[in-house]
């Protein structure tokens, strides 16, 4: 049974520096993959979620504005029509 130890001459060489190469290759490729595609999967939800929220918020604004100005419209003068516009 061989037992291979790390020595500057394995690195020196031609073969070592290519076996080191491929390995330091096959190694971080895959990592490097999968990070860049994590990181566009979750981008793409980060996104999604916030734009979900902001149309939910946009709803509630204009949906309080619309019945503050009900209200207001109803507390005028008795009529529903607003007092000052073009005729």
């Amino acid at each position: 049974m061989t037992t291979w130890t790390l020595t500057p001459s394995l690195v020196r060489s031609r073969f070592g520096r290519r076996l080191f190469g491929l390995f330091v290759l096959c190694s971080l490729l895959p990592a490097l993959v999968l990070g860049l595609l994590s990181y566009g999967t979750v981008t793409r939800q980060l996104r999604r979620a916030s734009l979900e929220r902001l149309e939910h918020s946009t709803r509630l604004v204009g949906g309080a504005i619309m019945q503050n100005w009900r209200k207001k419209l109803r507390g005028s003068s008795g009529d529903s029509r607003p007092t000052g516009g073009y005729r």
